[in-house]
């Protein structure tokens, strides 16, 4: 039966299978060709062809058997010819063979034979227009499979079987369909459509901007440093003659203004001039094919020592912190910054395609953390009088989250509602991804970190600015705007519990023309949203209510950070720090006992404060612990959002799917190249977003307090006319 016919009819799908067993290429071979080419009513869609063994095996691998396997291939080669032009055809190169386990009847089959019989086939057919199937002959050899499986040293194991099919079907099926979680055999790239071509045009515009800028700030200051010039000259026939004009005091201040308006357009422009070309980057990186992308494959020992060469290093470089207050934004954007190289080993090295408990709880573990963080330490710490670089909005950094919302409940003054500081925050952490979107032509979903950090936020704001609006002075004047607070929280957490509870509520909340766009991934599907939304849905009111009773107890004066030492006593301390340890393994502990995926993230859900609150306890209580922190890491979580954003382009490549490699052949070499230029962009990016932000967010104005918000909602028309400009655009495209 092994050697037979064989065929296979999937209705399903409209398809059928036909094995031919004809191991020699001789006239029958040449005969089931010319049937297929006569049959124009149903062509095959693919053909896939091999043989060679057979022939050295039955003719003792004489040299005339070998002369007419070619001869007869060339014959076939004129038929192959015409037939491929309509329907694929792939001969497959005969692999290695493990001789030492060969009986008698084999002998006589080598990878010498082999290799000419290969040889023989790419000389016959390599102008037929035949696919030469090279890799199986590499897989075969570089890939063991099972030796359990099979042991004729003949026929090669399941495993490597997988591998061919898997390489097959990439080769057939990943050109017409183009799938987005792929690295290999694309047929060529799109070209740009039209908003990917506006923004090249826009960057460029603004490159001619700053050549334009930069040539009148040296214009304008040209008069001044030719009367300098003038001043320092020295008569041929007399003493030194100085020749001193001075302008007026208004002429003077309008030179100064003009030229300060001067410097800083070009330091706007030159700023997006260099962000196009990260822009381009990114584009000949992961949209084009100029540079190679690889696979990834896990190996725990890639996966382990890049984080225990950070943590090391991350212990050794520390330093003393600025002000020892309880979650300082040194510990904090530490905190970050560690978080960030968990998920990034974690993604680089494909740790989420195995099924490894510990690979599977890092970044679920970094994500509520990095969420909790994010969103609470930069508010909060206004409250407390010293200014915090964190994020209030990035959901997934563990402690930021958490103080970021009670210095809503503290805010000073009725300013820090206003719509200057929204936008600012938005649009600083939206900047970057916004023109990934135009540029990669991507979803907004598929960052799907900065529209979580972003929605949490408006819920903060929300929740915090909604009338009755408590601040520092109405709590200090008056308790019961601590009961408010309190309420606030609780209708809070039952919005949330709803919505958790209610898929169908849920989708028309989200499913809302034009907005639903910013939700929907991929394609039209909000699944993607739903399970990231409700997965820490319980992180954001946990750090409000730490935040809300750390800056209580604070103004009732039942803890004081402003020292150096512990917190409390310093058995108490002790005991809170061991505690902290205790709740962590237990958390990590329990990761182990997960029997599947779904049951661990519905347990998560409501135990993902543990981590969180484990952290925090170990690393306040003690001074020693709280004044120090990481150089090395705050470093990186300085810069965390930009890196989270860029490696799904020039670190990773193909959204995320695989491995850009930019040096073939030499993967240290590669992991080194890439990671430089990966921080080198994230450094720039972050640089960039700031001088942005500036420029487009209006300062207030002490003279006229809403000149600014008036500027801000211009503005604002303008963009929200682009995004449905944008909008229109996309469902022309599909329709």
């Amino acid at each position: 039966m092994q050697h037979s016919n064989k065929k296979y009819e999937l209705k399903e799908e409209n398809t059928i299978i036909e094995f031919l067993w004809n191991p020699e290429v001789d006239q029958s071979t040449i005969d089931v060709y010319k049937k297929l080419l006569e049959d124009d009513q149903h062509p095959p869609s693919l053909v896939i062809h091999g043989a060679a063994a057979w022939t050295i095996k039955l003719n003792y691998a004489s040299l005339d058997a070998l002369a007419g396997y070619k001869g007869n291939l060339t014959k076939l080669a004129g038929i192959m010819q015409p037939m491929a032009q309509s329907s694929p055809i792939i001969w497959m190169m005969q692999v290695p063979v493990k001789r030492e386990k060969f009986d008698d009847r084999r002998y006589m089959i080598t990878n010498d034979q082999i290799e000419s019989y290969n040889q023989a086939a790419a000389s016959a057919l390599k102008t037929s227009g035949v696919n030469l199937w090279y890799s199986a002959e590499v897989i075969t050899r570089e890939y063991p499979g099972d030796e359990e499986e099979v042991d004729d040293g003949l026929h090669v194991a399941a495993g490597i079987i997988n591998e061919y099919l898997q390489v097959l079907f990439n080769w057939y099926c990943n050109g017409p369909i183009q799938p987005k979680s792929t690295t290999c055999c694309m047929d060529s790239r799109p070209n740009p459509n039209i908003t990917q071509i506006s923004c090249f045009l826009f960057f460029l515009g603004c490159s001619i901007a700053s050549a334009y800028y930069y040539i009148a700030i040296k214009t304008q200051k040209t008069p001044a440093s030719q009367s300098e010039d003038k001043s320092d000259s020295v008569e041929p026939n007399g003493p030194k003659m100085e020749v001193v004009v001075e302008p007026s005091d208004s002429a003077g201040k309008e030179t100064a203004e003009t030229l300060a308006a001067l410097e800083n357009n070009f330091k706007l422009f030159w700023s997006l001039t260099k962000f196009g070309f990260i822009m381009g980057y990114f584009y000949l990186c992961d949209r084009t094919d100029i540079f190679p992308r690889v696979n990834k494959h896990f190996n725990i020992l890639h996966f382990a020592v890049p984080l225990l060469a950070f943590l090391v290093y991350g212990v050794w470089d520390r330093k003393k912190v600025k002000r020892p207050d309880i979650l300082n934004v040194e510990q904090t954007t530490e905190w970050k910054g560690w978080m960030q190289l968990i998920i990034l080993v974690y993604h680089f090295t494909g740790a989420s395609k195995v099924k490894l408990k510990m690979a599977a709880l890092t970044p679920k573990h970094s994500g509520n953390v990095t969420l909790f963080l994010s969103l609470n330490t930069e508010n909060a710490v206004n409250v407390i009088k010293y200014r915090s670089t964190c994020s209030c909005v990035t959901l997934s950094l563990p402690i930021s989250s958490c103080l970021a919302s009670a210095s809503f409940l503290y805010r000073e003054s009725k300013e820090k509602f206003g719509l200057l500081r929204v936008c600012e925050v938005v649009f600083r952490y939206n900047f970057f991804v916004f023109f990934l979107c135009l540029v990669m032509d991507r979803q907004y979903q598929l960052y799907y970190f900065v529209p979580l950090i972003t929605f949490w936020y408006f819920v903060i704001y929300i929740t915090m600015a909604m009338i009755p609006r408590a601040t520092k002075a109405k709590a200090e004047e008056d308790n019961k705007y601590y009961y408010i607070m309190i309420v606030k929280l609780l209708v809070l957490l039952a919005v949330i519990f709803v919505l958790a509870f209610s898929r169908t509520l849920f989708d028309l909340i989200f499913d809302i023309p034009p907005t639903n766009e910013l939700f929907r991934w991929p394609g039209t599907n909000l699944y993607e949203w739903w399970f990231r939304w409700q997965l820490d849905r319980y992180v954001v009111p946990f750090g409000m209510a730490f935040s809300f009773l750390l800056l209580t107890s604070k103004a009732k004066g039942w803890i004081d950070d402003s020292h150096a030492g512990d917190i409390f006593s310093r058995k108490l301390s002790i005991f809170i720090t061991l505690s902290g340890l205790t709740l962590h393994a237990i958390h990590i502990g329990r990761a182990f006992f997960c029997t599947d995926k779904p049951s661990c993230n519905r347990i998560h859900v409501y135990i993902s404060f543990i981590p969180i609150l484990s952290v925090v306890l170990f690393r306040n209580a003690l001074g020693a612990l709280r004044t120090y922190y990481s150089v090395f890491f705050a470093w990186v979580g300085a810069m965390s959002l930009e890196l989270f954003v860029g490696q799904y382009h020039v670190w990773l490549a193909e959204d995320t799917a695989g491995v850009l490699n930019l040096v073939p052949g030499y993967p240290l070499v590669n992991v080194a190249v890439t990671s430089f230029i990966f921080i080198c962009v994230a450094l720039e990016v972050k640089s960039i977003s700031s001088v942005v932000t500036v420029a487009v967010i209006p300062r207030p104005d002490k003279a006229d307090p809403s000149k600014a918000n008036r500027s801000m909602l211009k503005r604002l028309s303008v963009f929200m006319v682009l995004l449905l400009i944008l909008y229109l655009y996309k469902l022309t495209r599909w329709m």
